[in-house]
């Protein structure tokens, strides 16, 4: 167990370094100077060669890379070009909205997603499993922006209950986690659905139902017992996503989410938040599947016991 967890956190850490140094050099490599940005297309060569030299743009790359690093460590990722704020406070006032509505998100996404999927695997092939199947693939194939302009047109616009934009209040986050809640619930639905209806279909579980126990206890005791590593995965992938900041749904709302200030870091070409955006969902993404193989520790005997 201890070998497993160490093993996971060495990748989880290889993994944040090598998303920041692919980042760091590609950044540097694309069309754009954000020195000009900063000082204006009018500056005389004297300011941008004074900016530069302030931004340590004038080292060699090296080293610029080597204090991009300590400013990671130290929490100094620069300053933002459109406001001249910390990019640190940015991303931490925007991640503070997305963990808002995954936080009001997740819950819906676990009862719609495990519920809905062992219930149509435990009525499977039945009507009520192919119309259960049925709604969870219009969910997962239906775009996001698409669902959104549905709800903001009925909720917002013909009953008017909730407003359609911003963030503020409450009301603000339901119509972004109601459409987070029915594209990622259904995902998961169809996955819990698949792996317990091959579970209640495998051979122990009809040699339990021979031996007397009832449909119900086996489904509790054996199948979902034995597929909460799958359901596990779904439901992580999921809230990486969310986290990561679903960049669709918030901008359609105008929710002030990671997702929406990466667009308009990418709009106004912020290089410097643009930057730390990307570090933070592909770091969110990372921490969220080490935390899912942590779940498998505890879901699974044989990792709990020194398997890899």
């Amino acid at each position: 167990m201890i070998c497993y967890v160490l093993k996971r956190i060495t990748f989880a850490l290889l993994s944040v370094f090598a998303v920041l140094t692919v980042v760091f050099f590609v950044m540097r490599v694309l069309p754009g100077d954000p020195v000009l940005l900063i000082v204006g297309f009018d500056a005389n060569s004297t300011q941008i060669s004074i900016m530069r030299e302030e931004l340590g743009l004038d080292d060699p790359m090296i080293v610029q890379f080597a204090n991009y690093l300590k400013g990671f460590v130290t929490g100094n990722l620069g300053v933002s070009i459109r406001h001249g704020t910390s990019v640190i406070q940015e991303i931490a006032m925007a991640s503070s909205h997305t963990l808002a509505l995954v936080a009001l998100a997740f819950p819906a996404i676990v009862a719609i997603g495990i519920c809905v999927g062992v219930l149509a695997a435990y009525k499977q092939d039945s009507f009520l499993d192919h119309s259960l199947m049925a709604v969870a693939v219009v969910g997962v194939c239906i775009p996001p922006y698409f669902l959104a302009l549905l709800l903001m047109l009925l909720f917002s616009v013909q009953l008017r209950w909730l407003p359609a934009i911003g963030a503020g209040s409450i009301l603000h986050l339901i119509l972004p986690s109601l459409t987070l809640a029915a594209i990622s619930g259904a995902s998961v639905s169809r996955t819990t659905r698949a792996c317990v209806a091959e579970c209640l279909n495998s051979d122990y579980v009809r040699t339990a139902l021979a031996k007397g126990l009832s449909r119900n206890a086996v489904l509790i005791r054996h199948a979902l017992r034995s597929t909460l590593p799958p359901i596990i995965t779904a439901i992580g992938l999921q809230v990486a996503y969310m986290l990561g900041g679903a960049a669709l749904v918030e901008v359609v709302y105008a929710y002030p989410g990671i997702g929406w200030l990466l667009v308009e870091s990418i709009s106004a070409r912020d290089f410097p938040v643009i930057q730390a955006a990307v570090i933070y969902v592909a770091s969110v993404t990372i921490l969220v599947n080490l935390g899912v193989d942590f779940s498998y520790a505890l879901a699974d005997p044989k990792i709990r016991k020194g398997g890899s």
